[in-house]
């Protein structure tokens, strides 16, 4: 957290693991860096928001994990939660998963 935005993004890959992935607390350490190279990096920004959209269709791969794949996207792409239009927003809310 401590880098600087430029050596940040060397490591967004391994972030992005992070915030992804099975272990609850690595989920929402990552969370902040998430979102500061999605506010710094337009087309980190837009696989982020491609990836999550595609995650919230498939089951939770792990208790807990749905809800925080749900607030990081909130955190992390604001504009892209608030553009979610009506017909994408129904199959959310209409899917099983």
């Amino acid at each position: 957290a401590r880098l600087d935005d430029a050596a940040l993004a060397h490591h967004r890959d391994g972030i992005t693991l992070a915030a992804t992935g099975a272990h609850a607390g690595l989920r929402v350490a990552a969370r902040p860096l998430v979102a500061r190279l999605a506010a710094t990096d337009e087309a980190f920004a837009v696989r982020l928001r491609d990836m999550l959209m595609a995650g919230f269709f498939r089951a939770e791969p792990v208790e807990g994990h749905a809800s925080d794949m749900v607030t990081l996207f909130a955190d992390a792409l604001p504009q892209a939660a608030a553009a979610i239009d009506d017909g994408t927003l129904w199959r959310l809310l209409q899917g099983r998963a």
